[in-house]
């Protein structure tokens, strides 16, 4: 259920911002940053990266 959801979310996602759903994990993380801005470290140790294009947070 939640791959197809998942799956779903991110094609909804594509289709109404032209956004990926890694691209939005990572604009999200920013924008929940109280200065707007993290170092690169810090962003990669919130990110659970998976190959084939998707993500999933950690």
């Amino acid at each position: 259920m939640r791959v197809r959801l998942g799956g779903r979310l991110s094609r909804e996602l594509h289709l109404a911002t032209g956004l990926a759903g890694a691209d939005y994990e990572v604009l999200a993380a920013l924008a929940g940053s109280p200065e707007g801005a993290m170092r690169a470290l810090e962003l990669r140790c919130g990110q659970v990266w998976r190959t084939g294009g998707g993500w999933s947070s950690g």
